[in-house]
This record gives C-alpha cells, sequence and structure tokens, in this order.
C-alpha cells in the first residue's frame, strides 16, 4: 500500500507591531527560529538609538519518568528538579573528554572541581550546590532526563520551553516550565553572556 506523503512546508512569516509610539517590532517566524526587530521610535527626542536585533531559537523538552535508583534532589524558587546521579555523572565525564580533546584545562578542572561537589553530596549531603544549582542545572535541563514538581502549585512538570536568545549585546537562554494543563509555572532567565 502506498501512502500519499506531502512535505512538511515550515512556515516562514513576517509580522510587524508598534507598542504605543516608542516601539517597533518586526518579527520574523522561520520555523523553530523567530528574528525580532526591535526599533527604538523615540530616537529624536534623546538622541539615543536603542534598536537592537534578537535571534530566538525555541526548543521542547519532556520530563522523564526516572528510572534510576540514585536520584538527587536539587530545589531553585521551590521547585524540585530531580536527576540521576549516573546521567549527571556521565554528562561530566563525556564533557570532560571533549574539554580535553580540545586542550582547555581550566574547564576540564572546573568540571571536575563540579563532579567532586556531587559525590561529596551524594556521599553526606553536606556539600553547598548553590552554584551548580544557579548554572549547572539548567545545561543539566537541556541534556538528560530530569523530573520537576512545583511545591507552591503542587503541579508536575510536563515539559520545558527553551528559548535560546542571542542580541548584539548579550544572549542567553530562559527556560519556561509547563504543565500537563499547558500552564507556565515558572520561568527561569540565564545570561550566558555580555559582549
Amino acid at each position: 500500500m502506498i501512502i500519499d506523503k506531502k512535505p512538511i512546508v515550515k512556515e516562514y512569516r513576517t509580522e510587524t507591531k508598534f507598542f504605543g509610539d516608542s516601539l517597533k517590532v518586526i518579527s520574523e517566524y522561520r520555523g523553530d527560529t523567530i528574528i525580532q526587530e526591535r526599533i527604538d521610535l523615540k530616537t529624536s527626542d534623546n538622541n539615543f538609538d536603542s534598536s537592537y536585533t534578537t535571534i530566538s531559537v525555541w526548543s521542547t523538552r519532556a520530563t522523564s519518568r526516572l528510572d534510576c535508583s540514585d536520584k538527587i534532589t536539587l530545589t531553585i524558587d521551590g521547585i524540585d528538579f530531580k536527576f540521576c546521579y549516573e546521567d549527571i555523572f556521565q554528562k561530566i565525564d563525556n564533557t570532560i573528554k571533549k574539554a580535553k580533546e580540545e586542550d582547555e584545562p581550566q574547564k576540564v578542572n572546573r568540571l571536575i572541581e563540579t563532579k567532586n561537589k556531587f559525590l561529596n553530596y551524594k556521599r553526606n549531603d553536606q556539600e553547598d550546590l548553590s552554584r551548580i544549582k544557579e548554572f549547572f542545572l539548567f545545561e543539566l535541563l537541556r541534556e538528560i532526563d530530569f523530573s520537576a514538581y512545583d511545591n507552591q502549585t503542587k503541579a508536575t512538570v510536563q515539559k520545558v520551553r527553551i528559548v535560546k536568545y542571542d542580541t548584539n549585546f548579550a544572549g542567553g537562554r530562559t527556560y519556561y516550565l509547563i504543565t500537563k494543563t499547558n500552564d507556565t509555572i515558572a520561568r527561569f532567565d540565564r545570561t550566558e553572556y555580555i559582549r
């Protein structure tokens, strides 16, 4: 039996919005990429042009039923993120291997220090993981299986929507935690670099 398959066509469109008399936003949609040009309409008032372009790439990851006996829970803003220790160690080991191949000894040292912090925490729960929660946790969300639960709303997170953005002055990612009913229960912004 032959099934007629139509090719998937990505939607390309442009949209312009005005926000009062001070801002014009031109959005170009290319599949999962959004290019926004934010144009300052008030440059004549203050002689300063604050226009800039943002490129955003959207992706979505579903949470997982963690299939391991050895789990770690990291809590940020009342949300419990759970990971398998084995997945964390494997991710760190793979990143160390890559950093060694690329001759990045400082990165290797930081990763070894991070792994040791996880090992110490696993042994006695006394290790301070605040810096890991602030930075490394979000890298884990992008790359390994996790589950998440919001203690305030008593909701289980079903997926995380990640927006990677780049502007002419900075870049980073925004993480939206979404429930089964498509409610966004949390948003985390992480600036990764400033030019």
